[in-house]
């Protein structure tokens, strides 16, 4: 497990989702993650206490055209 892993579900009444994977870093270590990777970070959305939400983009390949 890498480390900020945490594994849950969400109930609510008698709903019950299945387990799942959730991480929580920071932004820094959420670029780290995504360097050498199809992905970007787009935008960063701070919200309260040090949360936010962290819009990502898989990276637009140039082409190459050989005529």
């Amino acid at each position: 497990r890498m480390s900020g892993q945490v594994r849950i579900r969400i109930r609510y009444k008698k709903y019950v989702t299945p387990w799942f994977d959730y991480l929580l870093f920071s932004k820094e270590e959420m670029n780290k993650i995504l360097k050498n990777t199809d992905w970007e970070v787009k935008k960063f959305i701070n919200g309260q206490y040090g949360m936010y939400i962290a819009i990502i983009e898989k990276r637009l390949k140039a082409e190459i055209i050989v005529t």
